[in-house]
């Protein structure tokens, strides 16, 4: 899959900054990027959409090999292959469903 600093990535506030810049941290507290805050709103919304950022990759990759790997394709002489399916594209819209709500995004 792809090669990103360790994950999850998560928002921090820098400590004793009066005006709430953040950073985003990997797993190991490394930083990945700061924001200044200059319009608090949609610095924060950007915060959220980056640190999301490896979550919604993995989300995609995933669904495209599910679909490039023929999702459905199965007969109905093969019920098994059709619940492995259906059980394989819930797992990734919940990782999907993750990734949108960590962004601060909504479901259409």
């Amino acid at each position: 899959m792809s090669k990103t600093n360790h994950t999850p990535w998560t928002i921090a506030e820098l400590p004793g900054d009066a005006r709430g810049d953040c950073v985003i941290l990997d797993v190991e507290a490394y930083e990945v990027c700061c924001f200044r805050k200059y319009k608090p709103a949609l610095d924060e919304a950007n915060a959220k959409l980056v640190a999301a950022a490896p979550d919604l990759l993995a989300a995609l990759q995933e669904a495209y090999y599910l679909f490039a790997h023929g999702v459905g394709a199965s007969s109905s002489a093969d019920p098994d292959n059709a619940t492995r399916n259906v059980q394989e594209a819930r797992r990734i819209m919940a990782l999907a469903k993750d990734a949108i709500s960590k962004a601060g995004g909504k479901l259409p």
